[in-house]
């Protein structure tokens, strides 16, 4: 049995548990010049602000910061919608493409796509 197909019945066998499904949404990075300083720059300024230093001494930082074709991709997990909009607002001051900020908050339930929503739609939904 192929790796890939354990992973879908493995996961097809956890049926009602939190993870129903595997995703496989591997994509390379673009080897630009200006991709990389971007990145660079954007985490020098992210992990050296006093607010989020602490990030930056763990093993695997729960920030991750992509870049491709100028355009920044900000993912993984703040402890609070304060840091995830203050990190939005910090990406949002460098020159790029476009920002898409995809930072989830420990706790919060994620929507059904498995991408996190936008902290104004999450806060000023109608109702």
């Amino acid at each position: 049995m192929s790796s890939r197909s354990w992973g879908t019945s493995s996961a097809a066998s956890t049926s009602g548990h939190e993870h129903d499904e595997i995703r496989n949404d591997v994509a390379v990075q673009s080897v630009s010049f200006y991709d990389s300083e971007l990145r660079l720059a954007l985490a020098r300024r992210i992990f050296g602000d006093v607010r989020f230093v602490h990030y930056a001494h763990r093993a695997h930082p729960p920030i991750r910061i992509l870049v491709d074709r100028g355009r920044i991709t900000l993912a993984g997990a703040v402890a609070s919608p304060v840091e995830q909009a203050v990190l939005g607002h910090i990406a949002r001051g460098f020159l790029s493409f476009g920002v898409d900020n995809r930072l989830v908050v420990d706790g919060d339930p994620r929507p059904e796509d498995g991408r996190s929503e936008p902290l104004a739609a999450r806060t000023h939904s109608a109702g």
